[in-house]
């Protein structure tokens, strides 16, 4: 997982970490552990987040699969 340049979506969607997590449905040190890169997102995780940043499918494949 790239977590720099998830940081950096996250910093430039303008949305909170705290309403992330929640559009998640985990708690906040949930979702610090998983953007540590401690624990990794699951699929649905990847896939909400991937609505909620609106990335494209290329960004989302770089920043979880490469």
């Amino acid at each position: 997982m790239n977590v720099e340049l998830l940081k950096e979506k996250i910093a430039k969607s303008g949305i909170a970490r705290t309403a992330i997590a929640a559009a998640l449905d985990m708690s906040i040190p949930t979702f610090y552990n998983r953007l540590s890169g401690e624990r990794e997102f699951k699929a649905s995780e990847i896939r909400e987040l991937t609505k909620v940043l609106k990335l494209s499918d290329s960004e989302r494949n770089i920043i979880f699969f490469d």
